[in-house]
């Protein structure tokens, strides 16, 4: 049976691409099994909202909006902070209900969102300051949408007009992108020079990551923004491998540490006594992700050559 989250997944993956009728079935098919499932509600609140269905986005987002507060047992805690990812729902609930309240002239219910959004989480990674500034400057709801739609438009025709582009990239420095799940980092390919920007929330103040968010805002075209690997992807990593393992007692300890939470730690402590097996692991792992990096680079048209060191 599959679980929830890959549903989920699945949902969003299909909703990223334009296939709203089959991503709106994935999110209720999760809802069906459990109807507080944050993200979820996100998913259906994001396709109305994109539709121009604001009354049905708002109902989506307060809904979820409140099973968040309901999460930290009736009151918001002073940080929610994005590099988190179990706090993104909750963000994104908080960034949905925002927009739908403006749309729907509610500015200053917006508004109070997006400050206290902005509280829970300084760093910004979801461009509220932006909002905030387009709000003040009396741009309407309407223009704001419009101009994020020419932005997605703009990267689409981009990557649809062009032939391949060769771009010269540290490959190691890509797979490390890719694999990087640690709290607050975030990566973005520059597709003109190679080049991979970076923000971190440990190690770089909010000026400075602002700067990197003005520098890709201003030419949306050139930065693309890199996926890490999905906690679904590492586990089919994981059960990949262990049908390849052909120790029957190594087999055995590996598909019980893929049960249950906890399966990346359990399943890492197990390799620990079996260095050989390990080495093959990290092997297996580099190459199914580069497999992945190369996928994702030819859908937006992007030929890899492979950056020489000295």
């Amino acid at each position: 049976m599959r679980k929830l989250w890959e549903i989920l997944y699945d949902g969003w993956e299909l909703l990223n691409d334009g296939y709203i009728p089959e991503a709106k079935k994935k999110f209720k098919e999760v809802l069906k099994k459990d109807p507080k499932y944050i993200d979820a509600i996100n998913g259906l609140g994001c396709i109305a909202l994109e539709q121009g269905k604001l009354t049905e986005a708002e109902k989506l987002y307060k809904k979820a909006y409140r099973l968040t507060i309901e999460e930290f047992e009736g009151k918001l805690p002073k940080k929610i902070e994005w590099g988190e990812l179990l706090n993104r729902p909750y963000l994104r609930a908080m960034h949905g209900l925002g927009l739908t309240l403006w749309g729907l002239d509610k500015k200053d219910e917006a508004l109070e969102i997006f400050r206290m959004m902005l509280k829970l989480n300084p760093k910004d990674n979801q461009g509220i300051r932006f909002i905030i500034s387009a709000m003040k400057a009396g741009e309407t709801w309407e223009a704001f949408m419009e101009e994020e739609k020419k932005e997605e438009k703009i990267i689409d025709e981009l990557i649809k007009g062009e032939e391949m582009r060769k771009v010269e990239i540290d490959l190691s420095e890509l797979i490390y992108a890719f694999n990087s799940c640690r709290i607050g980092y975030e990566h973005y390919l520059d597709i003109v020079t190679g080049e991979i920007l970076y923000t971190c929330d440990e190690l770089m103040d909010t000026e400075e990551i602002e700067k990197i968010y003005e520098r890709i805002k201003r030419e949306p075209g050139r930065y693309l923004a890199i996926p890490t690997d999905s906690s679904r992807e590492g586990y089919r990593d994981m059960e990949a491998f262990t049908d390849t393992v052909k120790d029957e007692n190594l087999r055995d300890k590996l598909r019980i540490a893929l049960n249950g939470r906890g399966a990346f730690r359990r399943f890492k402590d197990v390799l620990l006594d079996y260095l050989e097996y390990r080495e093959r692991w990290f092997k297996f792992k580099e190459e199914r992700t580069k497999s992945r990096i190369n996928e994702w680079l030819q859908k937006n048209k992007i030929e890899l050559i492979e950056k020489k060191h000295d």
